[in-house]
């Protein structure tokens, strides 16, 4: 329902059928098929291949304790 009325608001608004991302018209066969589609094909892709690339890992010390607070706790057990 969302993507219905997010579709809704882009025909009133004059961006229907415009991908958001390029700026390129999104064929009408796609728009027939998925009507509130926002982006191309194309662009669907990128998106999706983006969104499978694993994370980068942080460095362990950060994900507990900065720098600083690792050494008050040292300094805490001596």
């Amino acid at each position: 329902m969302i993507e219905i009325d997010a579709a809704l608001e882009r025909i009133e608004s004059g961006t229907y059928g415009i991908c958001e991302m390029s700026g390129d018209p999104i064929p009408i066969p796609r728009l027939r098929a998925i009507p509130f589609a926002r982006l191309t094909v194309e662009c669907q892709s990128k998106v999706e291949k983006q969104s499978k690339k694993p994370p980068s890992p942080l460095p362990i010390p950060s994900l507990f304790f900065t720098e600083e607070e690792e050494e008050t706790e040292e300094e805490k057990e001596s």
